[in-house]
């Protein structure tokens, strides 16, 4: 409904975050959230410096995860902040 009213950004959006849990597994989910989408990258807020590390080495499974959760609409590449 949302991307037939032009708010397809929002609607990506939304479906990341439903999706998140089963795309990248409960033990990352527990420590990092999306924050944000914007032109294929996707901002990641990790709840420290060592997940941070963490996901920088998981990127392609992250990434692989979404895809198949999201097609293509899946974000190419993720940028990551702590806090």
């Amino acid at each position: 409904m949302l991307s037939d009213l032009g708010h397809g950004a929002v609607a990506d959006g939304l479906r990341l975050l439903r999706v998140w849990p089963e795309a990248v597994g409960p033990e990352i989910a527990a420590h990092a959230e999306p924050a944000g989408l914007r032109d294929g990258v996707l901002e990641v807020r990790t709840d420290s410096s060592a997940w941070a590390n963490e996901l920088r080495m998981r990127q392609p499974e992250i990434l692989e995860g979404l895809r198949q959760q999201l097609g293509d609409e899946a974000p190419r590449r993720i940028r990551l902040r702590v806090g």
